[in-house]
């Protein structure tokens, strides 16, 4: 129950994350340049696998939270799970993201606008979308929760998943943390319940797919509740 994936195993699903993102990459590049309407005849084939991008994101999902949720798992039944370690860990690759994109994707919608104005069907921009208070809310992972998405990077919607899937999951396993007493267990179970319910409050979509990400560890769970 402790082992780790093999490095074997590991390389494949990194490899299937990234056939996922480039899908995605695929899905939004053909419509920002062809549009939505679909080609006819022997094109439709080619075409046909810039589709998927909405389907790719879950593939991510769930290949991500197979890992990280696994990994989580692991070092708390193994009695070294290090919240601190976790979150540097977890911010850091979100961070080397996050940052390059929207200081680029910044530069690059304010030059747009400057020349042509606002396009309201890149992403969902709007005046709204590029202010600083929207750029704040994006660096605080926010968007689609209390900010709209900045400028027209629409697809910065899916690091907010990450982030707060990322807390809400091992404060959720708190009652499993057999290091700490009891009343921090239930102070930080307490926590992932309450920020829960406010993510399904201000954006059903997020909370349910939280779900989708970890439904792969829910066996191994059961079995660990079993075993305290």
């Amino acid at each position: 129950m402790t082992a780790r994936i093999s490095p074997h195993t590991s390389n494949i699903l990194d490899l299937a994350r990234a056939v996922a993102a480039g899908l995605v990459v695929l899905s939004h590049a053909k419509i920002y340049t062809l549009g939505v309407n679909s080609p006819s005849g022997v094109s439709m084939i080619p075409y046909s696998i810039t589709t998927c991008g909405t389907q790719a994101v879950f593939w991510f999902f769930v290949i991500s939270g197979y890992l990280v949720g696994g990994s989580a798992l692991i070092d708390i039944q193994a009695k070294r799970f290090s919240f601190r370690h976790y979150f540097v860990n977890r911010m850091a690759r979100l961070y080397i993201v996050l940052l390059p994109a929207l200081a680029l994707g910044g530069l690059l919608d304010s030059l747009r606008v400057e020349a042509l104005g606002l396009n309201y069907h890149a992403g969902f921009e709007t005046t709204e979308s590029l202010t600083p208070m929207t750029l704040l809310g994006n660096i605080l992972f926010l968007e689609t929760i209390l900010v709209p998405t900045f400028g027209s990077n629409y697809s910065l919607w899916t690091l907010a998943c990450e982030f707060w899937y990322y807390l809400i999951f091992p404060l959720l396993l708190a009652p499993l943390m057999t290091t700490k007493t009891w009343p921090s267990r239930l102070v930080m179970f307490s926590c992932g319940i309450v920020l829960y319910l406010l993510l399904m409050r201000q954006n059903g979509d997020l909370a349910w797919l939280f779900g989708l990400v970890h439904w792969r560890r829910c066996t191994r769970l059961a079995i660990l509740l079993g075993e305290v």
